[in-house]
């Protein structure tokens, strides 16, 4: 009879010892979440602080910087007086760069893994972010009637020197799908040709999702997205 009660008392023991730690797996995977959360409130927050810094577009024969424009460095990330103070602009891969930089990330093509498509020539640019993502499986083809989460990345890959593809990143959630949503980005007002001698030629601005999507083609631009777990809460 005794050795009864004690299996019976060891079965609840273990069962109670069981519901806690499904208990605790349940509570950490709640932390997480809102740990991912503020990341990334806090990077979208980091992002719209660098609003109506300079837009120059990268010509043909430039260099990447990695202190400028493209910012494409692994290390911490600019502040916005930095930028003022030095002159400096951002362009649309830029944006998303100092975003990753912000966070600890690293920059795509800066590892060497890229170097068949000129990562190490190219790091950060809109056709290295495209191959980046494409190759980890994270890409996934743009559903207008969507909603994304706040994070999300938008992309068009690079074609050629004239159409050198786009990214943004949307910064809300509203509404009932992609096309209430509201991004951020980095953009240039100006085509590429005939803005040869003008030295400022878009900004970082905030506007609706549709404003940039079928601003240029009734079929829409962006090609792809990226769930923000899969570009901003890990390389």
């Amino acid at each position: 009879m005794e050795k009864k009660l004690t299996n019976k008392k060891s079965k609840t023991l273990s069962s109670k010892i069981k519901s806690i730690k499904t208990k605790q797996k349940y509570l950490s995977k709640m932390d997480q979440e809102k740990i991912n959360k503020k990341k990334i409130n806090d990077v979208i927050r980091y992002a719209k602080s660098l609003v109506n810094v300079p837009y120059r577009w990268h010509r043909e024969g430039d260099k990447i910087q990695s202190n400028d424009k493209f910012w494409a460095k692994n290390a911490s990330h600019i502040s916005r007086e930095t930028i003022d103070k030095e002159d400096k602009c951002i362009v649309c891969t830029g944006l998303i760069n100092l975003m990753r930089r912000y966070l600890g990330l690293t920059i795509p093509g800066l590892d060497g893994s890229l170097n068949d498509i000129e990562g190490d020539k190219f790091p950060g640019t809109t056709g290295i972010w495209f191959a980046y993502l494409f190759r980890r499986d994270r890409l996934e083809t743009i559903d207008v009637s969507r909603k994304y989460p706040k994070g999300t990345l938008l992309i068009r890959n690079f074609e050629d020197i004239e159409n050198q593809g786009h990214v943004a990143v949307i910064i809300d959630e509203k509404g009932s799908s992609i096309l209430d949503q509201r991004i951020i980005h980095a953009y240039a007002k100006l085509p590429y040709k005939g803005s040869e001698h003008i030295k400022n030629v878009g900004k970082t601005g905030t506007m609706k999702f549709t404003s940039s999507h079928y601003y240029a083609t009734p079929e829409g631009y962006y090609t792809h997205i990226c769930l923000p777990e899969n570009w901003l809460l890990k390389d």
